[in-house]
């Protein structure tokens, strides 16, 4: 795990993760109520009229406010769930989002207080 920005002032953490082993560390640290922002896929419904027509996922960078975070044993696999409080334009704030956390991501965390 590549540690890429410690700033004690504003409450930021900037982690790379470079293997699986990178994520439980991750999961340690994290907190409900932390703010989480990465890059993630999101599935796009476009509304005509009265339908609503699913669209393609494509790549954004999201920042929620954690509520859950999942680690999977036996797979590897950190997910972290909550409220998205920043994104694109295009999508709906304080709706709940899930970022599936894997090797070769960044995130970016921020607290109330870094330990």
């Amino acid at each position: 795990m590549q540690i890429l920005i410690i700033d004690h002032r504003e409450g930021l953490l900037r982690l790379g993760l470079q293997s699986l082993e990178d994520v439980w560390p991750l999961y340690k640290v994290l907190e409900s109520g932390d703010e989480v922002r990465a890059k993630t896929y999101r599935k796009v419904s476009i509304k005509r009229g009265s339908q609503l027509e699913e669209g393609e996922r494509k790549p954004v960078n999201l920042t929620i406010r954690l509520e859950k975070a999942e680690f999977h044993q036996y797979t590897g696999k950190l997910r972290l769930s909550g409220l998205i409080i920043e994104g694109p334009e295009d999508i709906q704030l304080a709706s709940h989002h899930t970022i599936q956390v894997e090797p070769g991501m960044q995130v970016t965390i921020k607290k109330e207080k870094i330990k």
